[in-house]
């Protein structure tokens, strides 16, 4: 190597070195300028894709999502013989089943059936099949290892089918880029994954935005709970519709970014349709109003809590 190009890659390294050390800087001052919006009030697990979640005080945050005693969220997923999701937009009554963990299994309980579980860890889920399936999650192919006949039956007697697999997500495999939801927004940052959620790792809503839409509500038709939309942050103290100005926001330690409005109406609907048959939102109604919550990326990981303060 000759000596001038030992300078230019001296001049290259440099360079990169001040360019780093440039964008630390003005990261850091940002934060250090954040003010506070809004203050985390639940924080939301949700193990197994389309069925309940579970409230938490603080959560680990990851860049493919949320971590939970070794689980991601929507670490599990229902698919039929061809390899197609089954969520609770087809089969409504998947919300009604109850997730919980214990003495490292994952539970899961619904009135009318025995409670039944999958382990947590890896080789003892590999033990129960191991078959690797290939899926296409809405505009992702992602894969996942199918879960065994056990777990299969249980929710094809509940749902009453006979083609139903659960699979899981294994952290070998490869993270798809939620690059087909950009047309919604096109905010997703090329280190935007999403496994089994739906666009984006994260999902967030105010309480204010769903007091705002039960204003527009009759009586019979207003939303009863803020977990009729699934998201896994809710936060207080923010005016309606806030959290659609996030471009980037801090909580505690952490870092994200808005992604993706968040393109959810009718779920809120079958939800209720099947809790509360007599008092189901109108969905023409909601159509007329702002799309409700916000989908997100993570910037930097750490932990979460409830009482935290997000920062813009």
């Amino acid at each position: 190597m000759s000596s001038a190009d030992s300078r230019t890659i001296v001049i290259l390294a440099g360079l990169a070195g001040i360019k780093y050390a440039v964008m630390t800087f003005i990261a850091k001052k940002h934060k250090d300028n954040a003010k506070p919006v809004a203050t985390i009030d639940e924080i939301y697990f949700y193990p197994f894709k389309a069925l309940k979640g579970f409230m938490v005080n603080e959560i680990e945050l990851t860049y493919t999502g949320f971590k939970y005693k070794g689980l991601y969220d929507r670490h599990f997923m229902i698919v039929n013989d061809c390899d197609e999701i089954v969520t609770s937009k087809e089969q409504p009554s998947l919300v009604l089943i109850s997730t919980s963990i214990q003495n490292d299994r994952l539970w899961l309980h619904v009135d009318g059936m025995e409670d039944t579980s999958l382990p947590l860890d890896t080789q003892n889920l590999n033990r129960l099949c191991g078959k690797v399936r290939t899926v296409k999650n809405w505009f992702n192919y992602c894969k996942g290892i199918d879960c065994g006949d056990e777990i299969a039956a249980w929710f094809n007697k509940y749902l009453k089918k006979t083609n139903l697999r659960v699979i899981y997500f294994d952290k070998k495999f490869e993270i798809p880029f939620a690059d087909g939801f950009s047309s919604w927004d096109g905010l997703l940052k090329n280190w935007d994954m999403s496994s089994y959620t739906d666009g984006s790792p994260v999902s967030l809503i105010s309480h204010s935005s769903i007091d705002d839409l039960n204003t527009r509500l009759p009586k019979e038709s207003k939303i009863r709970t803020v977990r009729q939309f699934r998201m896994n942050l809710i936060v207080k103290d923010c005016a309606p519709y806030a959290e659609d100005d996030w471009q980037e926001f801090y909580i505690g330690e952490t870092k994200l970014h808005h992604c993706l409005v968040c393109p959810r109406y009718r779920l809120p609907d079958e939800l209720v349709k099947r809790m509360y048959p007599k008092t189901c939102p109108d969905v023409k109604k909601l159509a007329t109003f702002p799309k409700i919550g916000a989908l997100c990326g993570v910037d930097t990981c750490g932990t979460i809590k409830v009482g935290d303060i997000v920062k813009v």
